[in-house]
């Protein structure tokens, strides 16, 4: 049996209009048909996926794609900024990302603000910025 999350919280999650035949595709191809099905088994023994085997997989498919500095817990941080990004309140970012204070997800927002200095600072020197401000007059 596979418990709660280290932290106890559990929660439903919106899954996206655009990803949902993806996600549909894999349970009917990958998860059977039992309420207690796993969601992600081990390709080789069908039973609880250890973290070294995710790992493996999760590396080769970031190698794959250009990216093998690609962390797993990556993916968690960007969905939480995208959720700032979009307007998403204090609250609702402490929600999606199951936060238990507010000083845990304001790290959230400060990278939000970081990331935005600095586009704004490689902004004013690039190429691009130059040729507008040329054009202009």
């Amino acid at each position: 049996m596979i418990d709660r999350p280290k932290d106890g919280s559990t929660g439903e999650e919106l899954i996206p209009h655009h990803i949902l035949t993806t996600i549909c595709a894999h349970l009917n191809n990958h998860v059977g048909p039992e309420p207690d099905s796993l969601l992600f088994a081990d390709p080789d023994t069908g039973q609880t996926m250890r973290e070294w085997v995710y790992r493996r997989m999760f590396n080769q498919a970031c190698t794959d794609i250009g990216r093998p500095d690609f962390r797993p817990g990556e993916q968690r941080h960007t969905g939480g900024t995208l959720a700032a990004q979009a307007g998403g309140t204090l609250p609702e970012v402490m929600e999606r990302l199951r936060h238990k204070n507010p000083q845990t997800a304001m790290g959230t927002r400060k990278s939000l603000r970081d990331a935005r200095k600095l586009l704004q600072r490689t902004s004013r020197n690039s190429p691009m910025t130059s040729q507008i401000r040329s054009s202009r007059g």
